[in-house]
């Protein structure tokens, strides 16, 4: 296991930096922006950071690291904010600078997971597996910025949340399941179809469509939550996931929803709407996300045709491949094998 200290991690990021804008000394690269291309023995990969306002940055990551690896994270200052894994694994830990013993804050991401969070200054760690590429997008805020943004219905936000920004050593964290909504706007971001200004004014409104969407879910009341109405134990939670790894693995020619149901002694009901409640989308959208997010990949190593890529990842017919990629990323999987 290889271990990065949290300056060592700064400079890997920053060996091929493009800024536009000096780095401030009190917060490291957190909020300045700059774009990187990352390909060293020990990690491939980009990474891109955006000031989007004062005091609100969006963090662009997608990481390859070629031994597993341990980084050490920092905080310098109170901050809030939304993390969204959309590929990969990562584990990671937090806790107040200022110590105190239920701030330690463990956590996993895992594709279509994320969590909301805020901290004091606080230092960390995270550890990311060899060989998996973790895709995922961050979103930063100070308290002054969240609080200027969101005005009166931050008072609608979770009592906990609002005790963490409010005390001087406050800490928050909530785990959540990705919707396909999130990961819909997340991958807008990271394939932004325009160029010069318009390139800016899309990722923008990308990214406070995606703020709107995770404020509205934080201030809900808890039954509006539960869309569904299905109240899953924590045996049929474990069901979902052992559920999930299943279509993860077999893309390309996935058990029926009735197969499922009758593997894991649950009606094909209660196993497509708690998979829903769960995840976020029916196990049905579950393998056509999953089928698109491979065939990306497969198309950006440029060593298949279109027709072949859709062929490894289950579809039959490339008129419906292509219309799915497209509702997916925005763009026809040809235009992207010709980048």
């Amino acid at each position: 296991m290889l271990s990065l200290s949290f300056e060592e991690f700064q400079e890997l990021l920053t060996q091929n930096v493009r800024t536009t804008e000096e780095v401030k000394p009190n917060e490291g690269l957190y909020h300045t922006t700059y774009s990187s291309q990352i390909n060293t023995p020990l990690c491939k990969g980009s990474a891109l950071n955006i000031v989007i306002r004062e005091g609100i940055t969006l963090i662009r990551t997608q990481l390859n690291f070629l031994q597993d690896t341990t980084i050490e994270m920092k905080s310098f200052l109170p901050q809030i904010g939304f993390g969204y894994c959309l590929s990969g694994r990562m584990e990671g830990f937090r806790q107040n600078s200022l110590p105190r013993e239920d701030s330690k804050l463990q956590y996993a991401l895992s594709s279509r997971s994320g969590m909301i969070y805020a901290t004091a200054a606080s230092h960390g760690w995270m550890k990311l597996d060899k060989g998996k590429p973790f895709k995922a997008l961050y979103l930063l805020f100070s308290y002054q910025a969240f609080r200027q943004l969101i005005g009166e219905q931050l008072n609608a936000m979770p009592q906990e949340f609002l005790g963490a920004i409010e005390a001087e050593n406050g800490y928050y964290l909530r785990e959540v399941k990705l919707s396909s909504q999130v990961v819909a706007l997340g991958e807008a971001i990271f394939n932004n179809p325009y160029s010069g200004k318009s390139k800016e004014f899309y990722r923008e409104a990308k990214v406070i469509e995606l703020i709107a969407y995770q404020i509205d879910e934080l201030t809900k009341p808890a039954k509006e939550v539960n869309s569904t109405g299905v109240k899953l134990t924590a045996k049929e939670e474990k069901l979902l996931e052992y559920c999930k790894q299943v279509l993860i693995s077999s893309l390309e020619n996935p058990p029926s929803l009735i197969e499922l149901a009758k593997e894991l002694g649950m009606s094909d009901y209660r196993l497509k709407n708690g998979f829903r409640q769960q995840y976020g989308l029916t196990p049905y959208r579950f393998v056509v996300d999953n089928r698109m997010i491979q065939a990306k990949e497969l198309l950006q190593k440029g060593e298949m045709t279109v027709s072949e890529v859709a062929t490894s990842v289950g579809f039959t017919s490339l008129g419906t491949f292509s219309n799915s990629f497209y509702e997916k990323f925005g763009i026809r999987p040809s235009e992207l094998n010709e980048r």
